[in-house]
């Protein structure tokens, strides 16, 4: 009993402490649950759209992905919640939900290893209700995998900083899911770059582990690569090359569009986005601009070295593919960005009052009123714009299959 009474002891005086954090965490976790799970199966009456049925049919059986294994982990899900929920088309953005929700972990793992707890916080926030993730994670098609390119940096991470052997084995495993989406092949290789180092030194202190990785590595993208065999005309659109490279202006337009839909204007698709409105907010934008000043300051660093590469070698990817990859892959990169300039900005204002509480709180109180603005809008954007405009109910018309 004593032993008890100090466990109930412990966990009263950590509740006392810091309830303020835990509201604030419960809370987060309240909105972005509630994000993405209203009404999602009918925010759009219509119904469903033909990339959604065409996802939903493809998982039908396990041999139909046999013998079509492009983005086979994506609609393996998809076929075990078919058997679970038999006839329900929702299943699809269901699966869309759970990926969406293990990028908000990791998002919020990488964001408070690197920038500490606020700013996960409000970075979290921000990347959970933004409209592009929004549609994404809500969405029913294999695009959402895109975002899984993050829990590669999580895994490098984890490498650089403890060489630990679940890093390199779950690492090789999530790499070897990815493949199975079209493009991933050409980011996962940039993820090689910038790992490199680190991998190398894997091999030498993780032979085990490197080892068992690798079988698993191989077992995993072998229907993969027996279907390539078969199938090798299906290469080209596996690595979602250009149909031509005869116009070659009209590619370096795509490239130089990719950060122009990040702040500029965004490219007309009514089934992921709204008009032609970019990613960032003014106030997002803003928090890009002071993010981007920080991560310059520490120009050293590997992860700055990696958004750079990112942002440079991902908008030629993207570019040159003419639209087969979409902006998705980087978008919580970007969003990184946005929380560090938040970061940022809080640490200077408590720099000028470090010891005046109420000038603190204000000062907190403001950026998450800002903050929380800046949310709701993201949020009428999807929930309340876009499922009224005219071009987006016409796409949305497909019943259930």
């Amino acid at each position: 009993m004593a032993s008890m009474s100090t466990i109930q002891a412990r966990i009263r005086s950590f509740v006392m402490k810091h309830w303020v954090v835990l509201v604030a965490v419960l809370g987060i976790i309240g909105v972005l649950s509630a994000g993405l799970l209203f009404r999602i199966d009918s925010l759009l009456p219509g119904g469903y759209s033909a990339h959604e049925v065409a996802t939903y049919n493809n998982a039908a059986s396990l041999k139909d992905i046999w013998h079509n294994p492009i983005n086979a982990p994506y609609e393996i899900v998809v076929h075990i919640l078919r058997s679970v929920f038999p006839g329900h088309l929702v299943t699809v953005r269901l699966t869309s939900i759970f990926v969406g929700w293990l990028t908000i972990l990791i998002f919020f793992w990488l964001l408070f290893k690197w920038h500490g707890l606020r700013t996960a916080l409000f970075g979290t926030l921000l990347f959970g209700t933004s409209s592009w993730f929004l549609h994404t994670a809500r969405l029913g098609t294999p695009d959402v995998v895109l975002l899984g390119l993050f829990s590669i940096v999580a895994c490098g991470v984890w490498l650089r900083e403890h060489r630990a052997p679940g890093a390199v084995l779950l690492g090789l495993v999530i790499s070897s899911l990815l493949l199975y989406t079209p493009g991933m092949v050409w980011f996962l290789g940039i993820g090689l770059l910038w790992q490199w180092s680190s991998i190398d030194r894997a091999f030498k202190h993780n032979k085990g582990s490197l080892g068992i990785g690798t079988l698993l590595f191989l077992a995993i993208v072998a229907p993969l690569l027996w279907h390539f065999y078969q199938h090798p005309a299906h290469i080209a659109d596996w690595l979602c090359l250009p149909d031509s490279w005869a116009q070659p202006l009209h590619l370096l337009r795509n490239i130089i569009d990719v950060p122009l839909a990040v702040f500029v204007r965004g490219q007309a698709n009514p089934e992921t986005w709204l008009g032609r409105l970019p990613l960032l907010t003014v106030f997002s934008t803003v928090m890009f601009a002071i993010g981007s000043y920080v991560y310059m300051r520490h120009a050293k660093l590997a992860r700055v070295k990696l958004f750079v590469l990112l942002g440079i070698l991902g908008s030629i990817v993207i570019g040159l593919s003419d639209d087969k990859i979409s902006l998705t892959v980087l978008v919580p990169f970007v969003y990184m960005v946005v929380a560090a300039g938040v970061g940022y900005l809080i640490e200077i204002w408590f720099n000028v009052f470090p010891r005046n509480p109420l000038a603190r709180s204000l000062g907190a109180l403001a950026v998450a009123a800002v903050v929380g603005i800046t949310c709701v809008y993201n949020i009428r954007s999807y929930f309340i714009a876009w499922p009224q405009a005219d071009i987006t109910q016409a796409l949305f018309q497909r019943e259930k299959p």
